[in-house]
């Protein structure tokens, strides 16, 4: 059976291809004989990942952070037809948030190896360019603050240097400082909630996000379902003293929170609203969101831990 590990030296701030030597021996141990194909440039874990499953690949790890698995699951599908059905993916943690290993590590992981079906999410928004585009994500799609954020991380490149989550926690910091609430309507399948005012609303496959933060405590992957957390009018200095419910998961009874299950959802807003898939900031609102159950095949290894 072939195997082909796609590599993002650049994660991790560079470390792993530092670590190179050490993943190389402990991947040869997990899935013995496979072959190598390493990103250059932004995109190529979804080229990649594409070319490998139409030429026969039966299975596909991506080695880096919630980056590089964004971009492999996306090299899964064409449109929404998946290019090879019976192929498999394994994530192998080393990147700077690696919030959907996370949840794998803390939840789904046991002794033996494992495949198990997955549920993706399916955005579709407007591209910076003002386009019209439609993206699949792993962990969580979002759109306001975590923006902001995002787009905080990418222009501090140095920020990571401090590790994942205490740069995260940094450009959350400046977030705050700058971010204005947006006022957003919200219609999904669990009902309409009309206008609000929006600090951040997250549509959770995996539990977490930004490095730690337990945004969806009761998240599956595996349910059929996402988990929709609004952040409603919640001020600056208010947002900065619960930040530390928001990594604990105890947020979700704050009078300014709502949340449910959801198969679909629609938000809009006349005012520029940031999206992000999966930790990148990929657009703007309107914002159309999805579940597609059972939509790949995971294959866990008990040894997939960051080096």
């Amino acid at each position: 059976m072939s195997s082909l590990v796609i590599i993002n030296p650049n994660s991790a701030h560079g470390r792993t291809r530092k670590n190179w030597k050490a993943w190389e021996e402990r991947l040869k141990e997990a899935i013995g004989p496979f072959e190598t194909a390493w990103t250059r440039a932004r995109g190529d874990g979804e080229t990649l990942t594409r070319a490998a499953l139409s030429r026969g690949v039966a299975h596909i790890h991506a080695l880096g952070g919630d980056g590089t698995a964004h971009e492999v699951i996306n090299g899964f599908f064409d449109g929404a037809k998946s290019i090879a059905p019976e192929a498999t993916l394994s994530l192998w943690p080393a990147g700077s948030g690696c919030d959907f290993w996370r949840y794998l590590d803390r939840v789904k992981m046991t002794s033996e190896r494992q495949i198990i079906p997955i549920d993706l999410g399916r955005a579709h928004y407007m591209n910076h360019a003002g386009l019209s585009e439609s993206r699949y994500f792993l962990n969580v799609a979002s759109c306001g603050i975590s923006g902001v954020i995002d787009q905080i991380m990418d222009q501090r490149g140095r920020l990571k240097l401090w590790g994942g989550p205490l740069a995260y926690m940094l450009a959350t910091l400046e977030g705050l400082l700058v971010y204005e609430n947006k006022r957003v309507a919200i219609k999904s399948s669990a009902g309409d909630w009309g206008y609000l005012p929006l600090r951040c609303a997250a549509f959770a496959n995996g539990r977490y996000f930004g490095a730690g933060m337990k945004i969806a405590p009761a998240a599956e992957i595996d349910d059929g379902t996402l988990d929709l957390v609004v952040l409603g009018d919640i001020g600056r200095f208010d947002a900065i003293a619960h930040t530390p419910q928001l990594y604990r998961g105890t947020h979700l009874s704050h009078s300014k929170i709502r949340h449910g299950k959801i198969t679909e959802a629609y938000l809009q807003s006349e005012e520029r609203v940031l999206v992000d898939l999966d930790g990148e900031a990929v657009g703007t609102l309107p914002l159309r969101i999805e579940i597609i159950p059972r939509a790949l095949s995971l294959l866990l290894f008990p040894r997939a831990s960051a080096l």
